[in-house]
């Protein structure tokens, strides 16, 4: 009886068993799929801990990067998985490389200056240096104990990029004689030291040479060639230089220093600026004795006018030569002589000017010459002087001996020398008239 009840009940007992189990199975699962959500924010979270790893090691092996450089707060940061070996993040965000130091490229080597293109040649003076770039702390390329003829490739006022044995370089302006059209060019030469020196004229098939009396220039035929004249005459420099600076031409973005205060004897510790405006103020005296109308830049040291604005001056006068009176300087003590000074043929500002201005220049230097019996330099074409290319009448500056020679020095020091000076000046000035 009793086997056949538990016989009976048998499937009841099975069943809940069943249910048991099914039970059992369907909890596990569900432990299972809880267990698992819980490892995945793990996962989650410890990504973005990898993530700026990569900028984060870019910074700090960047050399431009500075230490105090901010840190990037762009993509957020979880505390790392614990079950994650710390080694494995640098093999996640690859190890940046410092790219390798490129050579300097050679348009640096301008040095922020702005260079003018050129396509012609220059003639250099004595004992200059080529440098790789635009600076005096560059590379030496070359040292030119004598004078040479350069292909010209750029013109600043204070560097001229220039060809030297296929090399490109540059030499300081100032070092510059003249710039010439082709190579070929042909420039009356140089007298050589304790030569007589002369200098040919084809105008007039006249000679003048050192130490000679004025039978050259016949001031009879000129003399008081100044009636219905005007003539500026620029003392160049002045007490207190102005180093603003002033467009180096109309309409140009190159600046250069407004005025200075000059140099100074050597020898006497005269300063130019009162040795240029003694010989000034006796030239205006010439000159008006000669029938001249004379206009001034100034009368004292005590001024403050640029060089643009003593060429506007002269330009606002309208005169008919303008004059600019200066002596020279250089480390080179042996260096001496007269020389003047006026824009090239290709001036960018005032080409037009260059004939007559150029005629000035020579007539100066030839009757200086013939009444000092100084040495006869040359005449220098130069682009990077402002009152020269702000001025829109013929002009040329006299340079009227050089202050760093002793023995020149003291003779400008004279009376009687800068006599000669005065009148020298005033005759190069009626002999550029007598052409006319």
């Amino acid at each position: 009886m009793n086997r056949t009840k538990l016989l009976s009940i048998m499937p009841y007992v099975l069943g809940v068993l069943i249910l048991i189990l099914v039970g059992v199975l369907i909890l596990t699962g569900l432990n299972n799929d809880s267990g698992s959500g819980e490892n995945k924010p793990t996962e989650a979270a410890s990504k973005p801990t990898d993530e700026p790893a990569a900028p984060t090691q870019t910074a700090q092996n960047d050399p431009t990067a500075g230490a105090e450089d901010p840190v990037n707060t762009d993509v957020p940061t979880a505390p790392a998985d614990p079950t994650q070996a710390p080694t494995e993040a640098p093999t996640q965000a690859p190890t940046p490389t410092t790219a390798p130091a490129t050579p300097t490229p050679i348009s640096d080597l301008t040095f922020g200056f702005k260079f003018e293109p050129k396509a012609d040649y220059v003639d250099t003076k004595d004992g200059v240096n080529l440098r790789l770039g635009a600076s005096t702390d560059t590379e030496k390329v070359a040292h030119l104990e004598t004078g040479k003829r350069l292909e010209r490739t750029g013109y600043n006022e204070e560097w001229t990029r220039v060809i030297y044995d296929g090399q490109e370089c540059y030499i300081a302006t100032r070092l510059i004689i003249r710039a010439v059209d082709s190579i070929d060019t042909v420039v009356e030469p140089e007298p050589e030291e304790g030569e007589p020196e002369a200098n040919h004229n084809n105008d007039d098939n006249t000679e003048v040479a050192n130490g000679g009396t004025s039978a050259v220039l016949d001031k009879a035929s000129y003399y008081g060639a100044g009636a219905g004249r005007t003539v500026c005459i620029d003392p160049g420099h002045q007490l207190k230089g102005n180093y603003d600076t002033e467009p180096v031409g109309p309409g140009s973005s190159e600046m250069k220093t407004k005025v200075s205060s000059g140099t100074a004897g050597n020898t006497t510790g005269i300063s130019e600026y009162q040795f240029n405006l003694d010989i000034s103020l006796a030239l205006k005296t010439e000159l008006e004795e000669r029938g001249y109308t004379v206009i001034m830049t100034r009368t004292t040291n005590e001024v403050d006018i640029s060089n643009v604005e003593r060429a506007k001056i002269a330009n606002d006068a309208n005169v008919d030569a303008f004059v600019r009176v200066h002596a020279n300087s250089s480390s080179n003590t042996d260096a001496h002589g007269i020389e003047t000074i006026c824009m090239t043929s290709s001036n960018p500002y005032n080409a037009g000017l260059y004939a007559k201005s150029r005629q000035l220049s020579e007539s100066l230097l030839t009757a200086m010459v013939e009444r000092t019996g100084a040495h006869m330099r040359y005449v220098s074409e130069v682009d990077n002087m402002t009152g020269i290319n702000w001025s829109e009448v013929p002009v040329s500056i006299v340079e009227m001996g050089y202050m760093s020679n002793e023995a020149e020095d003291k003779l400008m020091a004279t009376a009687d020398y800068r006599r000669k000076l005065v009148v020298g000046i005033a005759d190069g000035i009626d002999l550029y008239f007598s052409k006319q």
